[in-house]
């Protein structure tokens, strides 16, 4: 009972781990990235839906 309960722990964490690592790996670049292309005039799904509310 106590080997699934820390195997389970550790499975979860594992996953929170890669998670966080991958968000603060990529988000960085992919806003870097929303920025340039929304300066550039181009309208993304985003930008056309708040000038419709």
């Amino acid at each position: 009972m106590i080997g699934e309960a820390i195997t389970i722990a550790a499975i979860v964490g594992g996953s929170v781990a890669a998670v966080w690592y991958a968000k603060s790996k990529f988000q960085p670049g992919i806003e870097r990235d929303l920025a340039r292309i929304e300066a550039s005039g181009y309208e993304t799904a985003e930008t056309l839906h708040r000038k419709h509310k």
